[in-house]
């Protein structure tokens, strides 16, 4: 039996209904964007979950994952797209397979992949995974998908893979999709259990040997999540994966959420330039400031910014982020007429020492949102002993009031950790006062606040008369 004909037969193994709706989304009229422009809601998905309905469909693996995507970024479904949503979704990705592999013009078509990692019981997960596979071997699908892998990866890879397919066929799965496929232009990978060396080969993404070479010159958008155990990897493993993006120059949108991940001597020895680059997202990041300035100096017209800085208990400083912020300050001017959203974060319990905060927002014309550390912005001279008095004096002779280190148009400020300047809300009532200011400002959200119970009702009529909301 010739191979197109071995996948033809396997195919025809899957659910007939499932068959006629993965070809009725590869017609050549199809009008794909107005199909695919769904977005899932978190509810949906919950819903979903607790039926623990026996087989998912195809439109669920193109929904977009709360987690991953929680405020509009892009959409990963379009064409055809494919992704997984532990065991139950096994049919659907052999199905991908096999239809990628029998026409490699459809391949080309697939431009968006997700891989949705959910969290379910764990007895439940393996009884679904036997059952899967078992369903795989027995119709034969293993050995046309074995066929497909030896045909893509050669021999020496293939061994990798079928290895690799074993411990976790589902990621093995889509691995074969993206060698098979060209073109991608969007990848999420929410969760991924090991630190790549370069995304080229997408190591971290299979297994710590198998290292196909997959082509994504056309990359738009990257957001991944390495669980990264720090007894396997070097502190600065994270600085030569940064650096293979570089050549990926239509890449406009990275997001990475990595376990206190740095870039160790790669910040000084190598540029990070990203001309295409649009919006940068950096969760947990383990380094420092002037680290995140290097990033932020390769890059030319950022919209959105967003870095929540989690160093790794070895910091110095007793256990303190050394938080100069003037070197950030500096990289931020090359971005001040585009920058619409910037969110910088210090990690709770660790922004005391704060050296220079950022003062110049007030520049920024169209910077429209900002969540941000109340000494990012005052920068009060904080130590491990700093009283209420000392903080609350400290402001009264500041030459400056809040209001005039926010940007002008701005509409939603998220302020965090108040709590410590322990001085009766003085900040915040000034902030009240000046609303005249920041005509545009609509909401303020206070996170991490202890002590406004008795001036909260007070507090929030003052912005209440200004047509602000207070939460």
């Amino acid at each position: 039996m010739s191979s197109q004909a071995q996948q033809k037969a396997a195919l025809l193994t899957l659910p007939s209904e499932l068959i006629n709706e993965i070809l009725s989304y590869f017609t050549a009229d199809r009008d794909f964007e107005a199909d695919w422009r769904i977005k899932a809601s978190y509810d949906e998905q919950h819903r979903e979950y607790k039926n623990k309905r026996g087989r998912s469909t195809l439109h669920k693996l193109c929904l977009v994952s709360k987690d991953v995507h929680r405020h509009a970024e892009p959409a990963l479904y379009s064409w055809a797209a494919v992704g997984g949503d532990g065991p139950r979704d096994t049919e659907q990705l052999c199905a991908f397979v096999l239809r990628f592999a029998s026409n490699l013009e459809l391949a080309k078509r697939l431009k968006y992949v997700e891989v949705y990692s959910g969290w379910v019981d764990a007895d439940d997960m393996a009884e679904q995974r036997r059952r899967s596979l078992a369903k795989i071997e027995e119709s034969g699908t293993r050995l046309v998908l074995e066929k497909i892998a030896l045909d893509t990866f050669g021999q020496a890879r293939f061994n990798m893979w079928k290895t690799y397919f074993d411990m976790s066929f589902r990621d093995a799965l889509v691995a074969l999709v993206l060698q098979l496929s060209p073109d991608i232009l969007h990848i999420a990978m929410p969760t991924t259990e090991f630190m790549p060396r370069a995304i080229s080969d997408m190591h971290g993404l299979y297994s710590l040997e198998f290292t196909p070479k997959i082509s994504l010159s056309k990359l738009q958008a990257l957001c991944i999540s390495f669980l990264v155990d720090p007894a396997f990897y070097p502190a600065d493993s994270f600085g030569p994966f940064i650096h293979s993006l570089v050549p990926l120059d239509q890449l406009n949108y990275l997001k990475v959420d990595c376990s206190r991940f740095d870039l160790g001597e790669t910040s000084q020895t190598q540029r990070f330039d990203f001309p295409s680059l649009r919006s940068l997202i950096l969760h947990n990041f383990g380094d420092t400031p002037d680290t995140l300035a290097t990033i932020v100096n390769g890059c030319q017209k950022l919209k959105t910014l967003q870095c929540s800085f989690n160093p790794p208990d070895s910091a110095p400083g007793d256990n303190a982020l050394s938080a100069d912020m003037s070197a950030l300050e500096r990289s931020l001017e090359k971005h001040k007429s585009t920058l619409q959203s910037l969110t910088i974060r210090l990690h709770d319990g660790r922004h005391r020492g704060l050296a220079a905060p950022i003062t110049t927002l007030g520049e920024f014309p169209i910077l429209t949102t900002l969540n941000i550390d109340t000494v990012t912005l005052l920068g009060a001279p904080w130590s491990s002993s700093a009283s209420g008095p000392e903080s609350r004096w400290w402001y009264e002779n500041s030459p400056f009031r809040l209001s005039s280190r926010l940007p002008p148009c701005l509409t939603e400020f998220s302020l965090y950790n108040y709590h410590y300047f322990e001085d009766g809300v003085l900040v915040l009532r000034d902030l009240a006062e000046d609303c005249e200011m920041l005509p545009q400002l609509k909401m303020v959200y206070l996170y991490n606040m202890h002590n406004l119970n008795a001036d909260w009702p007070r507090l929030s009529e003052s912005f209440e008369t200004k047509g602000v909301t207070l939460l």
